[in-house]
């Protein structure tokens, strides 16, 4: 039995949610999760110092539409936060890069310098989040070959952002912005984002 759609809400499960305390203007990314009740729960990437009933706007985005409104916070367990839904949700268009966990893919940077064993965090029609163990500085770039079902991709992608994940010392969050794939690559990679 499917869970109701509260809100439309059940289209933006297991995507990419930016949400920001209203408070200091804080950003936060993480994961919407399922849920069947009048309320929004994230998956964050980091651990949230906030307390109950501060104010948050959140923005939603998936591949048929997008939202952007503001709750407040209901319960925050270190990474998990359990925020209040507005009884009316307007829905917009998508926005065109809707970030969305992967498929079941792996990965590797082949150059400037190879490293193996990638963890992919996201992925969008224009770009990747990925974790490193490597720092980058934006704008560098580095050829990716992601392994799938389809076959492998090759890309190449330029960094955007680079930072270190907190207590994780060593590991990178990096974001990277698509610049070219080959056409038969371009064909995997349409068909990967469209499964």
């Amino acid at each position: 039995m499917s869970k109701p759609d509260v809100n439309g809400m059940n289209r933006f499960h297991s995507t990419r949610a930016k949400f920001r305390r209203m408070l200091d203007g804080t950003d936060y990314y993480g994961w919407v999760m399922p849920e069947n009740k009048d309320r929004l729960v994230i998956q964050s990437d980091l651990v949230i110092a906030a307390e109950q009933g501060e104010e948050f706007e959140v923005l939603l985005n998936c591949k048929v539409s997008s939202s952007t409104f503001s709750s407040r916070l209901i319960q925050v367990d270190e990474k998990r936060l359990v925020l209040t839904l507005p009884s009316l949700i307007r829905m917009d268009p998508p926005k065109p890069e809707a970030r969305r966990k992967p498929p079941q893919i792996s990965g590797e940077i082949l150059a400037p310098e190879p490293e193996p064993a990638l963890i992919i965090i996201d992925v969008a029609p224009k770009g990747l989040g990925i974790q490193t163990r490597k720092s980058y500085t934006a704008g560098n770039l580095i050829e990716i070959q992601l392994h799938t079902d389809l076959g492998d991709i090759t890309m190449s992608a330029q960094v955007v952002y680079c930072r270190s994940v907190e207590n994780n010392e060593g590991i990178y969050r990096t974001g990277v912005h698509i610049e070219s794939l080959a056409r038969l690559d371009q064909a995997r990679w349409d068909q990967l984002l469209a499964a």
